[in-house]
């Protein structure tokens, strides 16, 4: 009954595409939400119109000259007392879950015999209005070549029926003169929007309808003489029953997407622009979304400030007492870069060579034991973990693995977890992890002790080995070994990584404009955010292409709208670019490639498959758990977002780099004041 648009290409039965099928994509949903209040506000100026008219001059003629009875139905309090919204938005609602097919057919026809119902109703109060919607309607739609289902065909054949009544009831001359000029009208736009929906539909213009609300308009504002009280009355008709079409779409396309399951919704980074966008202006920031590989990494070159969003508002206190090199800003980011350098350059085998070696040496290890068969016949979570911070251990201490050292990989699953905004961690395993480090591991070691002695209890010192060397490795391994799990053992490493990279969301504050190619990308003063699912659908799709031989093209969550969507270079640098680039990464790719290698193996020498299972026991963080929620993790997720979205973060980098520096001077001058705990209030004093 409601014939609004079938999607486009023709053939509602035809192939997926990208983000949840043709039907339920991003860029559906994006059309559809949006689209609905949009074209309520038209609707509304619909209804107000008779009463608008008399100001309206030349447009409002017809209307202005109009009698009391004539403008009645037609005006906003009597629409509304008639009761015919309801019928009309019926009728849009069931044209969209036919459209999608939502519904079996045996409900679709069940459906639209109810509409039909609804349409010869409408007709005895307000008559030939509502058939004068479904005539232009379904005559744009055959224009268009949309009529491609034995439902629609089925609608078209009972318009002509109800046109042919209509005539025969009312006669030709009659219905052509309340009628015609409006019908004529409203069919040529229809035509226009579904062939330019079909054939035009790169262009937001007429994939998003805007030219179905321009030619509303033109329709109420711009015929000769003004538009008369019948001819808005099928306006309203079509204003109405559009609207409930597209809420319909949204409210399917929503569903189908899992975004009312909180869960769902929590992992979608469509609701994550949406966050960001209300935070920004709640903060008064312009934030932009940057979707190009090319652009994304302009960006990440011009700019060495993430700014004021995520990671200074949630991740540098989930990080707390430690003060993370990847969140910070300003000056204590510099200290703590110049200070990591300084220490690597001292520590010789912390070298890649030497960590290739050692991560060798462990994945033999690890493979000899799953071969063994038992208990222990998989690698899973927990030994990925393991197998990173024993490397790394191993690599600076000069010491092989111990039982002792667990409160650091017990502890890495605690720091996980709050970055991830899944809960608070817990502050006793967290400290236990720091006192393995300080009172155990650089205590022992004459020359690291050396540096700075009790002064090592400070954040500021021994963040410099926690974070980088020993946490974040720990952490991102094992996100990265299930997506090389998932990837399987044909995709190399980093187009593995870039298909689920362990950063969902990098930042940037730029102040100055940022330039590509002599054209501006992003004009400053902005934050800058980039989805790393972005960069994956460029790379997914540009990968698809080539191996089909074709062109490839991504757009981004809101259907091509972000800057530099569509086709692009894809082999994007998995460690990023720029002031802010990981550190580690001649460090950790050594890693990754034996953890890689390590994979092949199990898979190519351990008979029955299965025994790298890197999923197991692995929660928290990767892009395989965006999705994966439990009732206390999305109450935590709820309530930090709503804090941070209220009234932003608590961590003052200025702050933290002066108690750091003076509680460092104590500790370098043997007092020994410092405790561990302490860190707390060194890393964040306002928090």
């Amino acid at each position: 009954a409601a014939a609004a648009a079938v999607p486009p290409g023709g053939s509602s039965a035809s192939a997926s595409a990208e983000g949840g099928g043709k039907y339920f994509s991003r860029d559906r949903l994006a059309k559809y939400a949006l689209g609905a209040p949009r074209l309520a506000l038209v609707a509304l100026l619909a209804l107000l119109l008779p009463a608008l008219a008399p100001r309206l001059g030349g447009s409002g003629g017809a209307l202005a000259a109009a009698g009391a009875d004539e403008l009645l139905p037609v005006s906003l309090g009597g629409y509304a007392r008639s009761l015919r919204w309801v019928g009309h938005l019926y009728i849009g609602s069931v044209g969209a879950a036919v459209n999608v097919e939502a519904m079996s057919r045996a409900a679709n026809v069940a459906g639209l015999a109810v509409a039909a119902v609804a349409v010869l109703a409408d007709d005895l109060v307000m008559p030939h209005a509502c058939a004068a919607y479904l005539a232009k309607t379904m005559a744009g739609d055959l224009v268009a070549g949309k009529l491609d289902t034995l439902e629609w065909r089925a609608v078209l054949a009972f318009v002509g029926a109800l046109a042919a009544g209509v005539v025969a009831l009312s006669g030709a001359k009659e219905v052509l003169a309340g009628y015609g000029r409006i019908l004529a009208v409203l069919a040529l736009s229809q035509a226009v929007c579904e062939l330019g929906d079909a054939r035009l539909e790169h262009l937001a213009f007429f994939r998003h309808r805007y030219s179905f609300e321009l030619s509303s308009l033109l329709a109420m504002l711009a015929l000769p003489g003004g538009i008369t009280p019948r001819e808005l009355a099928v306006v309203q008709v079509d204003l109405m029953t559009c609207f409930a079409y597209r809420a319909a779409n949204a409210l399917i396309t929503a569903h189908k997407r899992g975004l009312f399951d909180f869960r769902a919704l929590c992992g979608d980074d469509l609701v994550r622009g949406l966050l960001f966008a209300a935070f920004g202006a709640l903060r008064g920031e312009r934030v932009v979304s940057v979707r190009g590989a090319r652009e994304a990494f302009a960006v990440l070159r011009a700019s060495a400030d993430k700014g004021d969003l995520l990671e200074r508002n949630v991740a540098s206190p989930a990080w707390q007492p430690v003060l993370s090199l990847e969140s910070v800003d300003g000056p204590l980011h510099a200290a703590l870069i110049a200070d990591f350098h300084a220490l690597v350059r001292d520590l010789p085998g912390l070298t890649p060579a030497n960590v290739a070696a050692v991560a060798r040496r462990n994945c033999e290890q690890l493979l000899a034991r799953v071969k063994r068969g038992g208990e222990n016949s998989r690698v899973v979570a927990d030994d990925v973990a393991r197998l990173s911070l024993a490397t790394y251990v191993e690599c600076i201490f000069g010491r092989a693995w111990e039982e002792a050292f667990e409160p650091l990989l017990t502890a890495s699953w605690e720091w996980r977890r709050e970055i991830a905004v899944r809960g608070r961690a817990d502050a006793r395993l967290k400290d236990a992890a720091v006192r393995v480090l300080v009172d155990d591991l650089l205590r022992s070691h004459a020359v690291l002790w050396a540096r700075h002695g009790e002064g090592w209890r400070n954040p500021r010192r021994y963040s410099v080995l926690l974070q980088p060397v020993l946490l974040s490795p720990a952490i991102n391994a094992g996100d990265i070994a299930v997506a090389i799990k998932r990837a399987g053992p044909h995709v190399s490493l980093e187009a593995a990584v870039r298909r689920a990279h362990p950063f969902p969301i990098l930042e940037r504050r730029v102040t100055e404009d940022v330039v590509l190619d002599g054209k501006v990308v992003v004009k400053a003063p902005a934050q800058v955010v980039i989805f790393a699912s972005d960069l994956a659908r460029a790379a997914e799709a540009a990968e698809a292409a080539q191996a089909g031989g074709g062109a490839g093209t991504a757009k981004g969550p809101w259907g091509g709208t972000g800057i530099g969507a569509g086709a692009e270079p894809y082999a994007w640098s998995i460690f990023g670019a720029g002031p802010r680039s990981c550190v580690g990464a001649h460090l950790a790719l050594p890693l990754l490639r034996e953890l890689r290698a390590l994979y092949v193996a199990c898979e190519a020498e351990v008979p029955g498959g299965g025994a790298f299972d890197p999923e197991c026991g692995h929660r928290h963080s990767g892009r395989h758990n965006d999705a994966n929620w439990t009732l206390a993790e999305m109450a935590y997720f709820a309530t930090t977002v709503g804090r941070v979205l209220w009234r932003g973060g608590g961590f003052d980098a200025d702050a933290a780099l002066a108690a750091a520096d003076e509680d460092g001077a104590h500790g370098e001058r043997g007092d020994g004041a410092a405790d561990t705990r302490g860190g707390e209030e060194a890393a964040c004093p306002a928090a």
